[in-house]
């Protein structure tokens, strides 16, 4: 499974909303994922390459869970 951080959609970034801002600033890469860096992981999991995973979840969250 992939278990994504905060990834806001293109409208919701134009908008500059405080929760927004405050959520990327407080990350430990201080700023937001992009969708081609989830796109990855996912063909990941999709592929053959990861034929032999199970039980196993990709986080995809910018470092908020090594905090």
């Amino acid at each position: 499974s992939l278990s994504p951080g905060l990834f806001p959609g293109d409208e919701i970034v134009a908008q500059k909303l405080p929760l927004v801002d405050r959520l990327t600033g407080n990350g430990p890469m201080r700023r937001h994922g992009m969708a081609h860096e989830i796109a990855g992981p996912a063909l990941f999991l999709a592929s053959a390459a990861s034929s032999f995973m199970t039980g196993a979840d990709l986080k995809v969250d910018g470092g908020w869970t090594a905090w």
